[in-house]
């Protein structure tokens, strides 16, 4: 099993639904690889009542897509990857990383 913590800070994190999306600010950026699935975890912290609103939409609506637009935590996921010699991912139903 192997683990990288990816950024410790706090970055958006858009999560798209069937008929509304919305960003929510996140921290805790870390993926573990085990058994040829990667898991990228996050912990969510809603800054404002309009993201504790998008939060809400979890439990409410079917995740369709996590979109992460922070360069670092994306530059150091795919060197992870990379050096792990995974080549490609899909978003399983289990919201985690399938890798093939």
């Amino acid at each position: 099993m192997s683990y990288k913590s990816l950024r410790k800070g706090s970055s958006l994190v858009y999560f798209q639904y069937p008929n509304v999306g919305g960003d929510i600010y996140a921290d805790r950026f870390e993926v573990e690889l085990h058994n040829y699935v990667a898991t990228l975890r996050f912990r969510i912290k809603p800054s404002d009542s309009n993201q504790k609103d998008d939060e809400e939409h979890l439990h409410e609506y079917s995740l369709q897509s996590v979109r992460l637009d922070d360069k670092y935590i994306i530059n150091h996921l795919g060197n992870f990857l990379k050096n792990k010699s995974v080549s490609s991912m899909w978003l399983a139903p289990r919201k985690q990383y399938q890798l093939k």
